[in-house]
């Protein structure tokens, strides 16, 4: 609430007509606090793992088991005693329920303007294109230490051949009833790409950061990136890359400030004129 009053405030202020910030929307996300939930995840047996709710079923207070399915990044931080677990969240989706386990841990990384000062500073550029996911660029002393490319494997083109057929979809549907959203389906296989990409782009970044403590991870400043031209499939498609840039850097700036990187974005004048194959 006080972030939508912020945002209204800030509007208000502006003048403007039109993106008046929309009302915060119902949430209802209950804290387990303990005795009201166990987590079981010693056995090696994905099957044997499940979490504990207590439940109350119009009569009285019973435990029931969920199956539970979780990354080996949690099982790691869950082990680890630098990582501090706060109590479990009951997320309520339309159609399904999660267990969300909140864990924070005191980071200690180097403020940029102490790191400009380091005669041994090294820099992990990162260049967001569409074949080419991202163009890992490691240098000190102005000279290149380690190139990673990160490919698509095709996403790009799987991408564009959904979005061709909502396309499609939408003439042969004509003119789109107000409130009501078609292909929901292929729109939530899209966004699961995106994000599935976006993970994965980003856990290669911060590998490579990790190898270098104290390094700093430097974007290009991209803001005003625009589809012009082309079919309407090919319009969404390139909207869909630049959205798909915005999470790879939102995402790479969380993994890569857990391993102590401080990420700042750069003027992208003049950074794409020399290839890294051959500089």
């Amino acid at each position: 609430m006080r972030s939508y009053l912020s945002n209204l405030a800030h509007w208000e202020k502006s003048g403007k007509k039109k993106g008046k910030p929309g009302l915060p929307g119902a949430k209802d996300h209950p804290t387990l606090y303990q005795g009201t939930c166990s987590l079981e995840l010693e056995s090696r047996d994905l099957h044997a793992r499940f979490v504990q709710l207590k439940i109350y079923d119009g009569q009285g207070w019973r435990w029931v088991n969920y199956p539970a399915k979780c990354s080996r990044y949690f099982e790691q931080r869950l082990s680890s005693e630098a990582w501090e677990h706060k109590s479990p969240l009951l997320v309520l989706r339309p159609h399904a329920a999660e267990v969300h386990f909140p864990q924070t841990k005191e980071i200690a990384a180097r403020k940029v303007r102490e790191s400009k000062l380091d005669p041994e500073l090294i820099t992990v550029a990162v260049d967001l294109n569409v074949k080419n996911l991202a163009v890992i660029t490691v240098r000190q002393h102005q000279r290149i230490i380690e190139t990673v490319f990160v490919r698509d494997h095709g996403l790009d083109q799987q991408r564009y051949r959904h979005l061709r057929r909502i396309a499609k979809k939408q003439w042969q549907a004509g003119k789109p009833v107000k409130g009501e959203h078609s292909n929901q389906q292929l729109w939530g296989h899209v966004r699961r790409m995106n994000e599935d990409a976006a993970h994965k782009v980003a856990r290669s970044i911060a590998n490579v950061c990790a190898r270098y403590p104290g390094c700093v991870l430097l974007f290009e400043r991209l803001r005003k990136i625009k589809a012009k031209a082309g079919s309407k499939s090919r319009r969404m498609n390139r909207k869909q890359a630049n959205q798909l840039r915005g999470k790879i850097n939102q995402k790479a700036r969380e993994k890569a400030f857990v391993e102590g990187v401080v990420t700042v974005e750069v003027n992208a004048h003049g950074t794409s004129q020399y290839c890294s194959r051959c500089v």
